[in-house]
Formats: structure tokens, C-alpha cells, sequence
């Protein structure tokens, strides 16, 4: 049941990230990663291996398996994920687990993020955000837009088409990105490396400055907060211009 709960409010997990949410709760390490499997057999927590880019080690993600989910929305009603949307649509499910590395990283930091996930499962689902959190800052409420621009998932292209949304959001809400309370707003793209920032600014048509929009690259979380960046376009083709940030407000 506590494994249970967590795969409830955060869907998807790396067995590290369990380990880490689960860590009070189990005198070993290893007995999370043995119920997990077990379960599993039953159908009640279901996963998949999967390799890092660049990295030769692979981790298990994992879900709620179909036995779960038949349980709980059949029985109590609960609104989850299908495990098989999930394992169809990985990309998806890897995508939520980089997103769940911020939402730990501040829960570890005592500061508890709302967090609404919102995939887009198909062709035809329409355009939204990938996830929206919601935190009590420093200095006041902050909605944030979390999105994951993968190497896999035609980054360019998704970052392109996830402006155009934002850029509409900000035009039917007075010109600013609707928030949970009155506060600040920004968009923040979730990314592998700084490589990768460089590689999307420098290639994007333009970077609009309808709405705030800062960069988080995965090889910086150790740094965290100082873990986000502010990109610019350069003066020349492909030149793009970083700053670092200290998000002390977290």
C-alpha cells in the first residue's frame, strides 16, 4: 500500500527515485526493489528497462500495473493512468520521471509542489501543457509549466509548437500564463544537458517574450537551485548567449 501511493501521485518512477521516497519506510534498500518484483508477477506494479543517453547503465522505470489499476477505478472511483498508455508511449513515462526528479528535489527542500500531469497521448489529443506545479515560494505563490523536450520526441519541433500554445494562453488571460493564485508564472523546459539548450535556441526560429521561459538542464540538478538558465539568441546564426540563475526562491 505505500508503494501503492506513491505510483498514485506521481505515476511513474525510476526504482532510485522509489528508493528515495520510499527510504523512511523500509529498514532496507533492497526489500523495496524485491516487493517490487513480486508484485509485479501479480500484475499489480508493472516497469521496463530502459538506458540513459551516454550513460552504459540502465535503471528500471516503473507504474501501477493493470491488477491496480482495475482495482482502483473500478472499485474506488480514481482517475489514473492506463498502464498500457504508459508502456505504449514511453517516451511519455521517462519524460514524467525527469519532470518527477524537480518535484523531489523541492519536496526534499520542504517546499511541496501541486503538481497536475497532462501528456499528450496521441495525434489527435489536443495541444496542453505537459505538466503545471504549483508552489508557495519565498516571495509568494509561482505556477510553473514543466515540459520535457527529449532527444527522442523531435525536441525543435515540440519546443515550436509548445510556444504557439503559450504565447495563446498569455493572449486569452490578459496577457499573462493563468496561474493557480496570483503570483508569477513561468514556463520551464526541462532538458538533458546544456548542450541541448544550445543546440534548441540555436535552431529555433525565435524565442518569444510573451511569458518567462528558463531552462533546466538534468547534468546541473546536483547544483540546484542554481540549476536553471536564462538562453538568448546571439547576435550571429546559431550563437546563443547563457545565464545562470539562482532560484533562491526555491
Amino acid at each position: 500500500m505505500i508503494l501503492t501511493k506513491f505510483f498514485q501521485e506521481w505515476i511513474c518512477l525510476t526504482e532510485r527515485q522509489i528508493r528515495r521516497l520510499a527510504a523512511n519506510s523500509f529498514d532496507k534498500a533492497h526489500h523495496i526493489g524485491t516487493r517490487l518484483r513480486i508484485l509485479q508477477k501479480l500484475d499489480w506494479f508493472d516497469g521496463y528497462w530502459f538506458s540513459r543517453q551516454g550513460v552504459l547503465e540502465k535503471e528500471h522505470v516503473w507504474m501501477l500495473g493493470q491488477g491496480a489499476f482495475i482495482f482502483y477505478t473500478m472499485m474506488h472511483g480514481m482517475h489514473l493512468l492506463e498502464p498500457w498508455q504508459l508502456h505504449k508511449y514511453k517516451s511519455y513515462s521517462l519524460s514524467i520521471c525527469a519532470i518527477n526528479e524537480l518535484r523531489m528535489i523541492l519536496e526534499e527542500r520542504g517546499k511541496y509542489a501541486e503538481v497536475v500531469y497532462a501528456p499528450n497521448w496521441s495525434k489527435g489529443d489536443p495541444i496542453r501543457p505537459f505538466s503545471q506545479f504549483f508552489i508557495q515560494s519565498e516571495k509568494g505563490p509561482l505556477t510553473m509549466y514543466v515540459e520535457r523536450l527529449a532527444q527522442k520526441s523531435n525536441p525543435l519541433r515540440l519546443m515550436q509548437k509548445k510556444q504557439e500554445m503559450y504565447e495563446k494562453m498569455v493572449a486569452d488571460n490578459a496577457g499573462k500564463l493563468p496561474m493557480v493564485q496570483p503570483g508569477a508564472a513561468m514556463v520551464v523546459w526541462s532538458v538533458g544537458s546544456l548542450e541541448a539548450i544550445e543546440a534548441l535556441v540555436g535552431s529555433i526560429d525565435y524565442m518569444s517574450d510573451a511569458f518567462v521561459q528558463i531552462f533546466l538542464p538534468d547534468e546541473c540538478l546536483d547544483e540546484f537551485p542554481r540549476s536553471f538558465f536564462v538562453a538568448k539568441k546571439g547576435k550571429r546564426e546559431g550563437e546563443v548567449e547563457l545565464q545562470r540563475l539562482n532560484m533562491d526562491i526555491l
